[in-house]
């Protein structure tokens, strides 16, 4: 066998075990924060089955390393959420014969419960393309914050979703975070970007989904207490942020 063939050959095998050492690492990492901040961990590869196009897409899908948790007093007012935090993975395919290409993509995801309906809304941040077709007379939901506005593109299956949601508090905190794409669908929330699950990912994420979720707007809080039979309260949701 020629020098070059063996050379390719070592080089590979090298990679491969680089990368699996790499993974090793990044796992005891991401057990180790899950502990901390009080998430259990397995980086189990599972399909996930959440109602987002997301989920969707491409082919070899699946969901890994999950933390997983219930928090108590996430939302002011109602207890027991449950929040969980992932890696999702697609590939899609470009060319053709020998030509063709695998491209494998990766998102970091969190996925709550809130036990809340927040309808069917998307929040995205603004981007070029949005705004040729807002010129081209396609306009987003548009709020009375003109920052928000600007940022932001958000699109929802009933504006009345959009607007009960995205009060003063939700947009102030989404206007102080990184660039996450939010998306609900009936009771579940989603925010996802695209890149894989790091540990100081894990922090931001879980500070993220604790921040929107505690601002998630009294009326709504509220409503789904007098859906379970329960007294609407003064300090529910993002009401507490202003005591």
């Amino acid at each position: 066998m020629p020098l070059v063939i063996v050379g390719a050959v070592v080089l590979i095998g090298l990679m491969i075990w680089v990368g699996s050492e790499l993974e090793k690492k990044r796992r005891a990492a991401l057990r180790e924060v899950a502990n901390r901040l009080g998430y259990s961990f397995t980086h189990e590869r599972s399909s996930v089955d959440l109602p987002f196009k997301l989920f969707r897409r491409g082919g070899s899908r699946y969901g890994s390393n999950f933390l997983d948790r219930v928090d108590s007093a996430a939302i002011s007012g109602l207890a027991d959420v449950r929040i969980t935090l992932f890696e999702h993975h697609y590939t899609t395919t470009s060319g053709s014969g020998k030509h063709q290409s695998t491209q494998h993509h990766r998102f970091s995801c969190a996925a709550v419960e809130p036990g809340i309906d927040l309808g069917q809304v998307v929040i995205r941040r603004e981007n070029f393309g949005d705004r040729v077709a807002a010129m081209a007379g396609f306009e987003d939901i548009d709020f009375e914050d003109p920052d928000f506005s600007k940022r932001f593109h958000v699109s929802a299956k009933d504006r009345r979703d959009a607007y009960a949601l995205l009060e003063h508090d939700m947009m102030r905190t989404l206007l102080e975070k990184a660039p996450w794409t939010f998306e609900t669908n009936g009771t579940v929330l989603l925010a996802h970007r695209d890149g894989q699950l790091e540990p100081a990912r894990v922090e931001l994420l879980d500070r993220l989904m604790h921040d929107v979720l505690a601002a998630l707007p009294r009326t709504l809080v509220n409503n789904e207490r007098e859906r379970r039979g329960l007294n609407p309260v003064l300090d529910a949701g993002a009401a507490a942020l202003r005591d």
